[in-house]
């Protein structure tokens, strides 16, 4: 079965996606309920949100690091001109 949030193709056993950690939709039909189907669907749209408040926080510390960076040849605009220098 695929992952519903990043597609990834799960062994029929597993009952979270082992890529992101999301639950496996056919497993709702066990647990019952709309309402239980709302809980598992706001949590991982919390995982989801997190993740990207983490990945948020450590751009914005790169640039904070960039930006201080006293070699001023780079700067924020192109923080990763030094990556495609020829």
């Amino acid at each position: 079965m695929k992952c519903s949030r990043c597609a990834q193709e799960n062994p029929p056993q597993d009952k979270f996606c082992p890529e992101c950690g999301t639950r496996l939709r056919r497993d709702l039909a066990s647990n019952g309920g709309s309402d239980r189907q709302a809980q598992i669907q706001n949590d991982d749209l919390r995982r989801a949100l997190a993740e990207a408040a983490e990945q948020q926080a450590a751009t914005a510390e790169t640039l904070k690091v960039i930006s201080a960076s006293p070699n001023t040849a780079c700067s924020v605009n192109w923080a990763f001109c030094g990556v495609y220098a020829p």
